[in-house]
């Protein structure tokens, strides 16, 4: 299991809380946060990959020394 396992989980699971929380937010007339909860949901799903990109560029720098 690797160690930023649990991490990831977490950044899923939060997620999925905001997108859920869209249809109460609403009903209770703060509709204006909701841009806040998606942009929250996009730089969350985004941080998943920062791992794999910092791999791709470990990767490329070996291929050019």
């Amino acid at each position: 299991m690797p160690i930023f396992f649990l991490n990831k989980l977490l950044a899923i699971f939060t997620s999925i809380c905001f997108i859920l929380l869209i249809i109460p937010i609403v009903n209770i007339g703060y509709a204006v946060t909701i841009p806040f909860l998606i942009l929250g949901v996009i730089l969350l799903i985004m941080s998943l990959f920062v791992d794999l990109i910092f791999e791709r560029a470990r990767k490329l720098d070996s291929f050019i020394s």
